[in-house]
């Protein structure tokens, strides 16, 4: 292990929450996969040009940002494909933030394995339709 001065421990500090908390433009994907595949998806974060990913020990939660910059093509391919190796590996991939065009042309929650389920649930608290009005998963 080794120990940081104080200035680059907080330069360390600093680049983990600019990850993590992006501005309100910037592309966060919030991945979620099992915790014994979280060194996969770091693997193939790594191969995309730029990109980058930060994992949080234990739980499986994985932070993962394009470059800055990059033309929305390649953002939009690089969310597919890490999306669709995360459902695979038995997790999920949300858009957390990102501009708008793109979150209109992807849907933000990926696919909806249980949405019956949820309208079920959310029918039977909300007979009447009044909460949340089309802002939950699915337009719920």
């Amino acid at each position: 292990m080794e120990s940081l001065d104080p200035g680059a421990a907080d330069a360390t500090w600093d680049g983990v929450r600019a990850l993590a908390y992006p501005g309100p433009a910037a592309v966060l994907v919030r991945v979620v996969v099992p915790l014994s595949r979280v060194h996969e998806m770091i693997a193939l974060v790594s191969l995309r040009q730029g990109w980058s990913a930060s994992a949080q020990a234990g739980d499986g939660l994985v932070h993962v940002s394009p470059p800055d910059g990059e033309p929305e093509p390649q953002t939009s391919d690089g969310l597919m494909a890490i999306r669709a190796a995360a459902e695979q590996m038995g997790g999920y991939a949300v858009l957390e933030s990102g501009p708008l065009e793109l979150k209109r042309r992807h849907s933000v929650w990926g696919q909806m394995a249980n949405l019956e389920l949820m309208l079920d649930l959310k029918g039977a608290y909300d007979p009447v339709g009044i909460l949340g009005c089309g802002r939950l998963l699915g337009g719920m």
